[in-house]
């Protein structure tokens, strides 16, 4: 299609999937790859996502901690342990009765489900919180619900259809309920949240296909990238990935929090740049 005999590639999140395979399966393709923020391939996607609530309930403790460090600016409190209350006491009074009729408790987590993604969305997020729960503005709640679900339910739809194929999920809901209570026990306000997103995978219309095999055995030198405290694609999963890919090298972003280091990090970008550059 690129009418190239080998072509440079550059994939974070899903992308490093895709690489993942495509290396695999067309290793004399490959030129120069880099795969940042690497998905897992060993656990596409059921488990995959189980690992991702861990990773995210921490950077939402994180942030909560963070929170607490400024509580003069947000004044929710000055331990992690209180604005963590403070969170959990809005999730339940807004199931009662929601913001404005329209934010509730699933509405709620879905407002601040950034800010285990990027830094760069933890001062506006605690903004929203903070002019919530001292002031009662709910109207910037509604605002940073819009903008973080949007409108486009062709994304979810594309989402959905590349999520619930590329591999099998399980059917029974016994196992989708013994598996996500046991992570809530760790993950408290992300769990459930995650399992509802992808919950009609049990059910999608399209069979699925078997899970892919990642191998990099013949994959030539390939740049791997990955945050400590990724919550999308947990760091392990680069792990995973380097042993699979032998001529590879990895670049830990030490405790960096962001995803896809290549569009947040000058440091990162600047190893990504040099490799697609020149190979070095």
């Amino acid at each position: 299609a690129l009418g190239a005999q080998r072509i440079n590639y550059l994939g974070f999140s899903y992308g490093t999937y895709l690489g993942q395979v495509y290396a695999t399966l067309h290793p004399d393709r490959v030129d120069r790859m880099i795969l940042d923020s690497n998905v897992d391939p060993q656990r596409v996607f059921y488990k995959a996502n189980l690992d991702q609530d861990v990773a995210m309930q921490q950077n939402l403790n994180r942030w909560f901690a963070w929170i607490a460090k400024r509580n003069g600016t947000f004044e929710l409190g000055r331990t992690a342990k209180a604005v963590t209350a403070a969170f959990n006491r809005t999730d339940r009074k807004l199931a009662r009765k929601p913001a404005k009729g329209k934010i509730g408790s699933a509405e709620w987590i879905d407002i601040f489900t950034p800010v285990a993604y990027s830094t760069d969305a933890w001062f506006g997020l605690a903004s929203v919180f903070s002019n919530y729960v001292n002031r009662n503005d709910s109207s910037q709640l509604v605002g940073a619900y819009r903008e973080v679900v949007g409108n486009d339910d062709n994304s979810f739809a594309v989402y959905s259809a590349v999520q619930c194929t590329d591999a099998p999920w399980p059917i029974a809901w016994s196992t989708w309920s013994r598996d996500n209570w046991r992570v809530f026990r760790k993950a408290p306000n992300i769990t459930w949240m995650n399992a509802w997103f992808n919950a009609q995978c049990r059910y999608w219309p399209a069979a699925a296909g078997p899970r892919f095999e990642v191998n990099g055995d013949q994959a030539p030198a390939t740049l791997l990238v990955g945050g400590t405290y990724d919550g999308a694609t947990p760091f392990p999963g680069s792990l995973v990935v380097r042993n699979l890919f032998p001529r590879s090298v990895l670049v830990e972003v030490v405790k960096g929090v962001n995803h896809a280091n290549a569009l947040g990090n000058r440091c990162a970008r600047g190893y990504i740049s040099r490799f697609l550059g020149s190979g070095t």
